[in-house]
């Protein structure tokens, strides 16, 4: 699991990027997320180095533990 460290809205809206403390596995990149219990898609970016990650939702994610699962929202 990775920790959310920062997150950053680029339109101001509902798409965040998370910076996180850890790298993610890259052999499934795009697998759901779990973060603060809410299942999320991910929103596919290039260049992240694993770090990095997309999400649709609501704010306020810094802090909260990210997990890979396989469920779908």
């Amino acid at each position: 699991m990775s920790r959310i460290l920062k997150e950053w809205s680029p339109q101001k809206n509902d798409k965040y990027i998370l910076y996180l403390d850890k790298e993610l596995p890259h052999n499934k990149p795009y697998r759901n997320y779990r973060i603060g219990g809410v299942i999320y898609k991910p929103i596919p970016m290039s260049h992240t180095n694993g770090k990095c990650i997309a999400v649709q939702g609501e704010g306020n994610f810094v802090g909260k533990e990210v997990e890979l699962v396989k469920e779908e929202q």
